[in-house]
C-alpha cells in the first residue's frame, strides 16, 4: 500500500515536513499518483482492517487497474524496550510507499529479504539502532531482526515506525491484508467503474468480508 495512505485512513494522521535535512541526503523520489485506498468495510479504526489476498489477487485482473500495492500494519513491541510501542509495517518491494519515503542511511526491502527490517528516524534515535543492528519484537522474541536501513518521513508515525518484507509483517501483527492502494489505467474516466468492482468482491472462503474503496485526500 502507498507511503501512509494505509497509515493516514487507520490512525487519521496528517502529513508532516520531513526533518531537517541529513548531509549529502538520498533525493526524495516524485510523489506518485494513488486513486484508491481499500481497506475493510465497518472498521472505523483501520487498523481493524483484516482481510484475505483473494480480494488483492482479483483486483489485480481488472481490466482498468494498472496497478495494486498491498500492505500489512500492526501496533508491536521492541522486546529489549517492552512497552515502547510502535507501528510495523509489511511491504513488497515494488510498494508504492518505497516512493516516497526518503533514505538517509542502508538500503530498501528487496525481494527474498527476510528477517530485515528498515527504521524510521525517531525510532531508530528511541531504539538506539542503526545499519547493521539487531531488533527484536516481542512477537517473534527468538528471531533479531537486521536494520538494514533508516529512513525519514513526512507522516510523525511513519518516521517513528518501521518496515519489513509483506511476509514478516504478516507473522509479525497476525493479519493477512490491512488495506491496498490501486492506480487506474485511466483515472478519470474509469475511477468510479473500478471502484464499485472492488466493492462488489467477495472472497468465497468468507463471504462476510466487504470492502470500502475511497479516494485518498490530494496534497
Amino acid at each position: 500500500m502507498t507511503r501512509t495512505r494505509l497509515t493516514l485512513a487507520a490512525l487519521v494522521v496528517f502529513a508532516l515536513g520531513a526533518s531537517a535535512t541529513e548531509p549529502n541526503p538520498v533525493p526524495k523520489p516524485k510523489r506518485q499518483r494513488v486513486d484508491l485506498i481499500v481497506m475493510q468495510k465497518n472498521k472505523p479504526l483501520g487498523l481493524d482492517s483484516d482481510f484475505g489476498e483473494y480480494f488483492v489477487n482479483e483486483v489485480r485482473k481488472i481490466a482498468e487497474v494498472e496497478r495494486v500495492s498491498e500492505g500489512v500494519v500492526g501496533v508491536v513491541n521492541a522486546a529489549h524496550m517492552d512497552g515502547t510501542h510502535f507501528l510495523v509495517q509489511g511491504w513488497k518491494p515494488d510498494n508504492f510507499g518505497f516512493e516516497e519515503i526518503e533514505l538517509t542511511e542502508g538500503r530498501l526491502l528487496k525481494a527474498g529479504d527476510t528477517q530485515k527490517v528498515l527504521l524510521g528516524k525517531t525510532l531508530a534515535s528511541n531504539l538506539n539502532r542503526k545499519v547493521g543492528d539487531k531488533v527484536t519484537f516481542l512477537a517473534d522474541p527468538e528471531t533479531p531482526y537486521e536494520v538494514v536501513g533508516v529512513f525519514k518521513s513526512r507522516v510523525v508515525f511513519e518516521q517513528g515506525g518501521a518496515i519489513v518484507s509483506f511476509k514478516d509483517g504478516q507473522h509479525l501483527t497476525g493479519k493477512l491484508v490491512t488495506g491496498f492502494s490501486v492506480r487506474v489505467k485511466n483515472p478519470a474516466a474509469d475511477t468510479a467503474a473500478v471502484k464499485q468492482k472492488i466493492e462488489a468482491l467477495r472472497d468465497p472462503k468468507d463471504p462476510t468480508v466487504r470492502l470500502d474503496a475511497l479516494a485518498p485526500d490530494r496534497p
